[in-house]
């Protein structure tokens, strides 16, 4: 089947039609007209210290449309409102490679209007986000994979936006003064 879509692109290409496709259906057999109909319950999760703290993260309860649970999933935003963070998509196995991943990158990027930043993608999941890449959507943004090794640098964009502890800024104020710069200079 895929080499049949694949011949049918190519010979139109080389007949000197001037058509667009869409390639993300050769990919993934979907086009975001028939992505598999969700609704989405979100909850903030306060649980936690978080990435995008002061932000709240959000769990994710995916449901398809009789009603019935097919996934989860985890995000925050960025507390300076530029990207959404995707922590994990769980697809329960009885529905997976339907679509339903797909679906909730689209519904999460036309919820937040905001590119969608995968952190840390797995191994067992780099076919889905080489398709999901590759996916075009009106609203879908995918940017590059934050690793974990970069997260405290992306953190750092917004640590000015992170209200300082009462024990912080009795810390910071006591290095400011003169008495401990007197202790430290006498040293």
């Amino acid at each position: 089947m895929v080499r049949n879509i694949l011949n049918r692109i190519f010979k139109n290409n080389v007949s000197g039609k001037d058509t667009q496709h869409d390639y993300s259906a050769v990919v993934t057999g979907h086009t975001e007209e028939n992505l598999p109909s969700l609704s989405v319950t979100v909850t903030p999760d306060k649980s936690k210290v978080n990435f995008v703290a002061p932000n709240p993260d959000y769990n994710a309860k995916i449901r398809n449309a009789e009603g019935n649970i097919v996934g989860t999933a985890e995000f925050g935003i960025s507390p300076l409102n530029d990207t959404t963070f995707l922590y994990g998509i769980d697809v329960l196995p009885a529905h997976q490679r339907q679509g339903y991943a797909l679906a909730f990158l689209v519904w999460l990027a036309n919820e937040h209007h905001l590119p969608i930043t995968p952190v840390h993608e797995t191994m067992s999941a780099r076919s889905f986000w080489t398709s999901a890449h590759q996916f075009k959507a009106r609203n879908l943004v995918l940017l590059d994979q934050l690793r974990c090794g970069e997260m405290n640098e992306e953190k750092s964009r917004w640590a000015h936006m992170v209200p300082e502890s009462e024990a912080e800024r009795a810390i910071r104020e006591y290095k400011e003064s003169d008495e401990y710069k007197n202790r430290h200079l006498l040293r």
